[in-house]
């Protein structure tokens, strides 16, 4: 029997297969509160064990040994609009509108510790990478995206050296473990119909999910020069890596499901493997004391996005062929501006903004698995001094996105057409600093 309009399990997981990927795409620089209440203006440049996720060079700014733990805490909404989406038969796509949510904490330490006045050293355990996306079951793009969910952790160990007195240098490389869980619905009984099976068209739904994981490896350099007493500027670069994503894909099939999986050989367990990668990042940040009491911030972030060019997958079933996504993504900048001021000896309060690039070119390279957009940030922290010994920080971040649309295709899915609204996200970190 021809299957006229049966798509491999290939062309079945293509937008889900992205989602690893593209998730990447909500980079998570997010170090501290200190710097959520800064809009991060002033990341490679904070005199807190966590600049070394940033800029090992900033570890030599700080005296003894210091400890760091602390947790932000995402939350993510947005709104996506059916603005002409179609079935794999060209009719029109039925569901609810995609209220994306997502609330997810990321938990961080560091440890930070001078050997001599010339020598520090750092560990840091924290999330570069992560977050995700739900939407409700009945959404009318479920056939493209469900649920996602990503998250890294990266061991970093660094070590710094003061080469002048108003000078520094650091080093570091990271142990990064990453895991994706995806889920998508798939419109078997659109498949089945258009392959005159007796099936009802997005009434006979079944269930896909990848469950991959991968570990990868990268350095981290860094640079701290204090000019003048009261100027500071920080420059950091971390190396993108390369790595190999291992994963299974699970089935649950509706009977209109079975009925093409026998059929086939398709829409069974599978594993799969695929090369992947993370882009390299820099950064430079400048602070000013304009008083001993006031000090302004500002950094500048790139990352090097446009290395992402295909994401190729190949299934150990041998009914599946190769499957490739193209992302055609290009490189992002960020531009944060910030202000520190003592209020009291034991209080300091912080503010910020900023302005950061979303990856994403056009809407024909933007995915429901994380519908990124350009972003104005805004935010405000503070920080109390309780002991000489200990202080604890808090920041706010609220995150405005730009509305957009997006248009996926494709051959066992249908058309997505979407406009997004209402897009935001907002972080609140917590965070205590030790001093021994």
């Amino acid at each position: 029997m021809g299957l006229r309009h049966f798509v491999p399990l290939a062309g079945l997981l293509t937008p889900l297969l992205a989602g690893p990927v593209l998730a990447a795409g909500y980079q998570l620089n997010e170090q501290d509160a200190t710097q959520v209440g800064l809009s991060l203006a002033g990341n490679a440049i904070e005199h807190a064990p966590a600049v070394q996720a940033s800029n090992p060079a900033g570890l030599a700014n700080l005296p003894g040994t210091q400890l760091q733990v602390g947790s932000n805490l995402y939350s993510v909404g947005s709104l996506l609009s059916n603005a002409g989406s179609t079935t794999l038969l060209g009719t029109p796509a039925r569901g609810t509108a995609g209220d994306l949510t997502l609330t997810t904490p990321t938990p961080f330490f560091y440890l930070s510790h001078a050997f001599t006045d010339r020598i520090s050293a750092g560990l840091g355990v924290s999330t570069l990478f992560g977050l995700g996306t739900h939407y409700p079951d009945g959404w009318f793009g479920r056939y493209f995206a469900l649920d996602t969910d990503l998250k890294t952790v990266d061991v970093n160990p660094n070590l710094s050296y003061r080469l002048l007195d108003t000078l520094s240098v650091g080093a570091g490389f990271y142990v990064r473990y990453s895991r994706a869980k995806v889920t998508k619905a798939l419109d078997l009984g659109g498949i089945a119909a258009a392959n005159g099976i007796p099936a009802v068209p997005e009434g006979q739904d079944g269930i896909v999910r990848l469950d991959a994981d991968e570990w990868g490896a990268g350095y981290k350099l860094g640079l701290d020069w204090h000019p003048t007493p009261a100027l500071e500027v920080g420059a950091s670069f971390r190396s993108g890596q390369h790595s190999r994503l291992d994963g299974t894909a699970h089935f649950t099939l509706s009977p209109a499901g079975q009925i093409l999986s026998s059929l086939t050989g398709s829409l069974v367990q599978s594993s799969i493997t695929a090369a992947s990668s993370d882009p390299a990042t820099a950064a430079v940040a400048i602070g000013y004391a304009v008083t001993p009491d006031l000090k302004l911030l500002g950094e500048v972030d790139w990352v090097n996005w446009k290395t992402f060019k295909e994401l190729r997958v190949v299934f150990a079933n041998p009914a599946q062929p190769d499957s490739a996504v193209t992302g055609h993504w290009r490189d992002t900048w960020k531009i944060a501006a910030g202000l520190t001021y003592k209020l009291l000896p034991q209080i300091e309060l912080r503010g910020g903004t900023a302005w950061e690039e979303s990856p994403i070119p056009d809407p024909a390279h933007r995915t429901p698995l994380l519908p990124d957009s350009n972003r104005v940030w805004l935010s405000a922290g503070v920080g109390w001094s309780v002991t000489p010994a200990t202080q604890v920080n808090l920041g706010y971040a609220h995150l405005f996105f730009s509305d957009t649309t997006l248009v996926s295709s494709d051959p066992a899915s249908g058309i997505l057409r979407v406009t997004t609204s209402q897009g935001h996200a907002e972080i609140v970190s917590l965070d205590v600093i030790t001093r021994f």
